[in-house]
């Protein structure tokens, strides 16, 4: 997966432990929108590099520091730890949204099926999204 100027990138190893949907604060300001989807590799299956560097920005958090990596170009978020998991790395899966990528095999397919993290307390409510002669209303 690269980032959104391609310049910095994640490449994985094998199929991620788990794939999730979050609607935490934190996930809404990394993404700008009320979820983000993203998936958790074992630490060793996962190489970030770059063509311009990365940066990290470090949250210190109740539960330990929560560390996002960043390209220096563009500013997209590829990748974070999170304290409650040292021995992974989570990325976003955006990042993986690149026009010549190979279709996803239906075995892997299978091996990432999703879970929904369901918000607590939303200061408003989800609306239902119905989908209209191919566009979404």
């Amino acid at each position: 997966g690269t980032c959104a100027c391609e310049a910095s990138q994640a490449v994985v190893q094998g199929a991620p432990e788990a794939v999730a949907s979050c609607f935490c604060v934190l996930c809404q300001k990394r993404t700008g929108s009320a979820f983000g989807w993203q998936a958790r590799w074992p630490r060793g299956a996962v190489k970030l590099s770059s063509q311009v560097g990365m940066r990290t920005y470090v949250r210190a958090e109740k539960s330990g520091n929560l560390v996002s990596h960043f390209c220096t170009a563009c500013g997209s978020t590829l990748a974070w730890e999170l304290p409650s998991q040292p021995e992974s790395l989570v990325l976003a899966l955006g990042c993986f949204a690149t026009p010549n990528a190979e279709p996803v095999s239906p075995d892997a397919q299978a091996s990432l099926k999703q879970t929904i993290i369901a918000p607590q307390g939303l200061p408003w409510d989800l609306a239902v999204i119905s989908k209209t002669d191919g566009h979404w209303s």
